[in-house]
């Protein structure tokens, strides 16, 4: 087993196992692991995603559009952005830790809904909003980044 599979298999048996966790209701035990293994794959989709964007040849100005997206920009902030983000499977560890024993956190199925929506809601706003925000931001700091890949590329590098 290599260092990435244990420190992966580490953070899924803290989340599902926490005390908090376990003591919840079966049904929000499935949606948290459900959400967590939706965060995961949301992960490793951005990770391809990103490798197949930098295959490609980019334009003399790095505006480049992406040749070959899994969906449209509405459809991935909503989707593998949002779960990428990691909230709305923190947001269901969270419901478990404020939740009485045995409880859930929300009950019924309009504040569910209303919960979750809010969640979703959230997850898609840090992703829709920062990131044009940062990318102006940078613009207006002289770095020369005027597009997403060229932030999202700035950031990887000052990370490594």
């Amino acid at each position: 087993m290599d260092y990435a599979d244990q420190v992966l298999r580490r953070f899924i048996t803290y989340v599902l196992t926490h005390p908090a966790v376990v003591r919840s209701p079966p049904s929000v035990q499935r949606t948290l692991r459900r959400e967590l293994k939706v965060f995961i794959l949301a992960r490793l989709t951005h990770a391809e995603d990103n490798a197949r964007f930098r295959s490609q040849s980019l334009a003399a100005d790095r505006t480049t559009e992406f040749a070959t997206p899994r969906s449209s920009y509405y459809t991935w902030v909503w989707s593998t952005s949002a779960d990428h983000t990691s909230c709305p499977y923190s947001f269901h560890f969270l419901s478990c830790l404020i939740a009485k024993p045995c409880k859930p956190a929300f009950k019924g199925a309009r504040q569910r809904y209303l919960a979750e929506d809010m969640c979703r809601h959230l997850a898609t706003m840090c992703r829709h909003v920062n990131f044009p925000e940062f990318c102006e931001d940078a613009e207006k700091a002289g770095t020369g980044l005027k597009t997403v890949a060229q932030v999202e590329q700035k950031l990887k590098d000052n990370m490594m």
